[in-house]
């Protein structure tokens, strides 16, 4: 857990400390924080930002950041510090298509003749970056 809360500490310094394309500070607030880890680090990364003490001292960065388990996170060593209160988001989700149901039944030939009945989804989604310094990704050993 102490590890966890030092990694913590070193991706919101590198957050803060982004500069912009002419070396001026991007004046990022530390707000608005969300941890996005594995199944595997999530009670790993609750305990370093819910605990009072952590090593025997007062853990500064309570409260720091929410903990969201991703489970498509397949390395158990990744996560990522997001900063999601921003007027641009780190990732932006565009909805292509929308959710669009369909279904065969008995007016089919297969629901008719076999009295098999097939259902289905479709949908298209797209994922995008948004603002790069939004996030950052931690490699935790």
């Amino acid at each position: 857990m102490a590890e966890f809360k030092l990694a913590l500490a070193q991706a919101m310094t590198a957050m803060l400390g982004f500069k912009d394309d002419q070396g001026q500070s991007l004046r990022l607030s530390p707000s608005g924080l969300v941890i996005i880890v594995p199944p595997a680090l999530y009670v790993t990364a609750l305990e370093a930002v819910g605990a009072t003490v952590i090593a025997s001292t007062t853990n500064i960065l309570q409260g720091a950041a929410r903990v969201v388990p991703l489970p498509e996170i397949t390395t158990g060593t990744t996560w990522y510090l997001l900063k999601t209160d921003g007027h641009i988001r780190p990732f932006i989700f565009q909805d292509r298509m929308p959710i669009e149901f369909g279904s065969q039944t008995e007016q089919s030939e297969s629901g008719f003749m076999r009295e098999v009945f097939m259902f289905g989804v479709r949908a298209r989604y797209r994922v995008t970056y948004g603002h790069w310094a939004y996030a950052v990704r931690t490699v935790f050993n």
